[in-house]
């Protein structure tokens, strides 16, 4: 008899354009913290919008068995509500002020 295991990996990335909710311009230096979810409550990459608002994150490699876990983005500004975005792609993201 012969068995077979197999595993499945993947980079979970995720990006978007962070906007102001009542201005609708794009939000610099926002902190984008992305997280694994069900698998790492931890932070697992930091970083920040750019000058016209745009983000880019990888959270590194996870296992897929039995299914892909979700990337989890939180977006925080000083002044602005906190939002977090599930999977995001080419999110638009929308911070509205405290």
């Amino acid at each position: 008899m012969m068995l077979l295991y197999c595993s499945c990996e993947t980079m979970l990335t995720g990006n978007g354009t962070v906007y102001s909710a009542e201005t609708g311009q794009p939000l610099d230096s926002a902190l984008v913290q992305a997280f694994v979810s069900k698998v790492n409550p931890d932070v697992m990459a930091e970083t920040y919008t750019d000058s016209t608002g745009s983000f880019s994150v990888r959270a590194g490699m996870v296992g897929c068995t039995p299914r892909c876990p979700d990337l989890v983005v939180r977006i925080a500004k000083p002044t602005y509500v906190a939002q977090t975005v599930t999977n995001p792609v080419k999110a638009a993201v929308y911070l509205q002020k405290e």
